[in-house]
């Protein structure tokens, strides 16, 4: 889309109903999708603006902004969010989440105490307890919390990927992250931190290059900008002994800048 087709579709928004919220919410999932964050953000905030009675879009507009580093903006939108819906759990739950992955968990704590009295037994209060007791590198109250929530919803894939995270960074849970990390890709085959903390620990911990190469791949097929990954490709490959595929790595990788950096250029 151009951007005169977009600032046209834009423009169409106040006069449309509160049911084209959900479809300026599926414009904005797919500039999210292509990386264009501030049109994401425009497209987010229309559904808002059309439809404020639907948690969904608070979240993602919330989520583009936190990932963009406009920490406040998205405590905002969230804060809206619990505004308008004060007994929704989910809502304080997704709260807590931005203020996690915001640096935050004193707030993100705060958030999870309040979604805790309005459902104590719901996953996502538990799984976001988890994770800020991940963050606080309490570690061994992270693996009993992720337990109780995995035991409440067992079919959540981010459960057991946090509970793999907690694992490894004891002294002796290498196979057991790894145990957690398998189980959240049989469940959710698509994300590609799960394939790349795979990598990782056969890389670090096991030191079995060929099977780290093999889930490495995985993770740069689905996020090619994840940097990380191709430089432990690129290791990978030398350990082996294999260094025209060390360098062919090198020549994939610069690439795939160059072309972020044409596709991010000012048009």
């Amino acid at each position: 889309m151009t951007a005169h087709e977009f600032e046209l579709v834009m423009s169409l928004a106040p006069n449309q109903t509160n049911s084209g919220g959900s479809w300026y919410s599926s414009l904005g999932q797919c500039y999210e999708h292509v990386h264009d964050p501030n049109r994401a953000t425009r497209a987010f905030q229309a559904a808002i603006d059309l439809d404020p009675d639907t948690e969904g879009h608070y979240f993602r507009l919330a989520h583009v902004l936190a990932s963009e580093g406009r920490v406040g903006d998205a405590s905002e939108v969230m804060a809206s969010a619990v505004a308008h819906f004060p007994r929704s759990v989910t809502t304080r739950v997704e709260a807590g989440n931005i203020e996690l992955e915001a640096g935050n968990p004193e707030r993100a704590l705060e958030e999870q105490q309040q979604a805790a009295t309005l459902d104590p037994q719901f996953p996502g209060v538990l799984s976001l307890l988890g994770r800020i007791q991940l963050a606080q590198r309490r570690y061994q109250e992270a693996i009993a919390t992720l337990e109780r929530a995995a035991k409440l919803a067992p079919a959540d894939a981010s459960i057991q990927f946090y509970s793999g995270q907690a694992w490894m960074k004891t002294e002796h849970g290498t196979e057991l992250a790894l145990e957690h990390f398998r189980r959240s890709l049989e469940l959710d085959p698509n994300r590609a931190s799960t394939y790349y903390w795979l990598g990782s620990l056969y890389f670090h911990r096991n030191q079995d290059y060929r099977v780290a190469v093999q889930y490495l791949e995985q993770a740069v097929g689905r996020a090619p900008e994840l940097e990380a990954a191709h430089q432990m490709i690129i290791q990978a490959y030398k350990r082996l002994g294999e260094d025209a595929k060390a360098a062919g790595e090198l020549r994939r990788y610069k690439q795939i800048i160059q072309q972020k950096a044409k596709t991010e250029a000012p048009k």
